[in-house]
Parts: C-alpha cells; structure tokens; sequence
C-alpha cells in the first residue's frame, strides 16, 4: 500500500491552520498537527482527551506528520449539536487535511474507532497500534463495568473524577505521575466525563469482521490492565492475520501515559520494521 509523506505546513496551506476548531460532520472538532514525513493520527481514549497523547506527539513529530484531535465533547472540542458517526467524522477529517492514508494509533475507545475505521475504510489505513483497546460487538463482563466494586462512582464530577483517577486498572499504583497527569486533564476539561443527548450513530461491529483487516497490527497492553481488556485485545491478535503483541510491565490501561518511554521505543520499533523511507 502506498503511504505519502505530508507534513504540518501543507496542511496550514491547505486549510489555512495546524490547530484549531475544524467543522467535521457538522460539529466543531479541535484538532491539531505537526511534524512531517508519513501521517500517523491519534486517537484517544473514552475518560481523558488528546493531552493523554502529550509524550507521543512530541516523540514522532521528529520524523512523521502527527495529528490529534479531540472527540465529540472532549478537552477543547465543542459538545455536539447534531448526531455524528465517530468513523464519518474521522474519515471527514481525513478529507479536510488532503489524507489518503494513514497510521492510526488508538487507545482503549480510540482502538475500537481505529478497528471500525480500518474495517470501513480499508484503503485509507496502513497500520494500526492499539493500546488497550475494545472490539465493537464484544461485550464486557460484570467486573469489568463495575471496575471490581474498587471504588464508588460518587454524583459529581468531583467523585467522578477521583473514581477514575484512583481506579488501579487504569494507571498501576505505582504510576502517581501519570495519575496525577490524569487528574490534571479532567479538572481542566471535566466535560469528558459527561454525556450528551444528541445521537451517536453506529459505526459497525466489529467482531465479526476483524479477519478482513488486512494491514500491520501491533496490540500494547500494560500487564496491570483489567482482564476484559486483555481479553479483547487476544480476540483482536488470533483474528488479524500477523498482528503481534506487547504486554508493558508496571503499567495499566493508559499504558502511553504510564511508560511514554518503554511505549514510544516499542511503536517507533514496530513503525521502522514497516515503513522505510528518507
């Protein structure tokens, strides 16, 4: 598959801005880019935003076109106003920014997005990374919804925030940088933990469909994640043909937060073995 180089400046040309709020499927969207050489797009988990990516960013810029964004609702994105499809607005994203393909890295929400977009969009994807991530039309056990009765949810955003924040498969215990990270993140964008009644459209389900994927697949998990993840992510590993994987000691679900270092080392590894160009 054919990958083109493109870098932050021929998007500032192309739309005039390398960050900002962009309409994408009729919804402001912030997203942001920088760097140059092949285009990687990031895609970030469902309790935190594109900040859980801060390391990364600036990791692969030194050789790739990097790209975040913030989903429906997340860090500096505006809530929605009308009923969006993730994948679509992916995809619209990729249009606006001249994309024809790229690399998709996405943690726990954003690997499932990654999966739905790779099955939708074949063409438009080269590789994938997920961290963490959920398989749509696979379910989740008792455990994993009640995350093991650790804590309690609380009714504000507060307790909603120290819930998370303290929940062991998320960040390992032994992470209080990255914890204290993540709290930092809610406070400042507390919105993340809030829903929004406008519609989500189903993208598609993915269970079934993942053998038609078709591209070099690396799967990161910490070894502290909660075993449903785990799960997903060996469901994930013996459907796609060649995909491998890595488990991160001392590190939970927000592996790329927990060991920026040991996660940047692993993808840069995985992207090199793939991707040879000047």
């Amino acid at each position: 598959m054919n990958i083109q180089p493109t870098s932050a400046l021929d998007m500032e040309k192309r739309i005039g801005m390398t960050s900002g709020l962009i309409s994408l499927e009729g919804n402001q969207i912030h997203f942001e880019v920088a760097g140059q050489g092949l285009p990687i797009i990031f895609l970030h988990d469902g309790i935190a935003d594109s900040r859980s990516f801060d390391n990364q960013f600036k990791f692969f810029a030194e050789k790739y076109t990097v790209i975040r964004y913030d989903r429906h609702g997340y860090g500096l994105s505006e809530p929605p106003s009308v009923a969006y499809s993730e994948v679509n607005t992916l995809k619209s994203l990729f249009d606006q920014l001249g994309l024809e393909t790229a690399i998709l890295i996405g943690g726990s929400a954003g690997g499932r997005l990654a999966l739905n977009f790779a099955i939708t969009h074949p063409t438009c994807v080269t590789a994938l990374v997920l961290a963490g991530p959920a398989v749509s039309g696979l379910g989740f056990t008792d455990h994993m919804l009640n995350r093991g009765w650790r804590n309690e949810w609380g009714d504000s955003i507060p307790e909603f925030i120290d819930f998370w924040v303290n929940d062991p498969w998320i960040i390992a215990e032994e992470n209080t940088e990255a914890r204290s990270r993540l709290r930092q993140i809610l406070e400042s964008s507390n919105q993340n933990l809030m829903n929004f009644p406008i519609e989500v459209i189903d993208d598609v389900e993915a269970l079934p469909r993942l053998s038609e994927i078709n591209v070099p697949t690396l799967i990161i998990l910490g070894e502290s994640d909660i075993a449903d993840n785990h799960a997903h992510a060996g469901v994930i590993q013996v459907s796609v043909k060649d995909s491998k994987r890595k488990v991160i000691p001392h590190a939970a679900h927000l592996v790329f937060m927990e060991q920026p270092e040991k996660f940047n080392e692993i993808v840069k590894e995985f992207l090199d073995g793939q991707f040879q160009y000047s």
